[in-house]
């Protein structure tokens, strides 16, 4: 009885690893959902810049239970990335996005996809829309990939603007 365990078990487990060997694998942004935290950081989020205040939210949300809240503190826009690295393979077309909610209209978000690719548009208030950017990886790279918040007229020097659903994403 032992052995046939035993051999039933081997016998999956290379099935399985057959199996992920002929998915095709597409690059994922880690924690795009932003549903896991610690403390007021957002896991996976390794690049957070000195200019904006992260934290999570619950009341205002595009799927799941929580959002990023991102306050932008700064004129300055070098200062005010939220960005993560993504692994892409050569050949793959990879479709990126996120949700963009703004709030005051002083501030709009750029997506960053290995460089600077479009914009939300800040005058969109109290209501979730896409960015989103295509792009065919000419390597095995890893990419930066997250928002860029710039000021625009009207800024206070504080504005918030949530953030949601950055895809392609692993699910949890």
């Amino acid at each position: 009885g032992i052995i046939m365990l035993h051999g039933t078990y081997k016998k999956n487990t290379l099935a399985a690893a057959l199996l992920l060997t002929t998915i095709p694998s597409y690059a994922v942004v880690s924690n795009g959902s932003f549903e896991d935290w610690t403390g007021n950081t957002p896991n996976n989020w390794s690049t957070i810049d000195s200019g904006i205040t992260v934290s999570a939210a619950g009341n205002i949300v595009n799927t799941g239970t929580l959002a990023a809240k991102v306050v932008v503190t700064t004129g300055s826009q070098s200062n005010t990335d939220l960005l993560q690295n993504v692994q892409l393979e050569s050949g793959q077309s990879y479709s990126f996005s996120t949700w963009v909610y703004h709030t005051e209209g002083g501030v709009k978000a750029r997506l960053l996809v290995n460089g600077y690719q479009g914009y939300s548009n800040p005058a969109l208030l109290n209501q979730w829309q896409k960015v989103s950017y295509q792009y065919t990886a000419s390597a095995n790279e890893t990419i930066a990939v997250g928002l860029r918040f710039y000021d625009v007229a009207g800024f206070d020097g504080n504005e918030t603007v949530y953030v949601d659903s950055f895809n392609p994403s692993a699910s949890d």
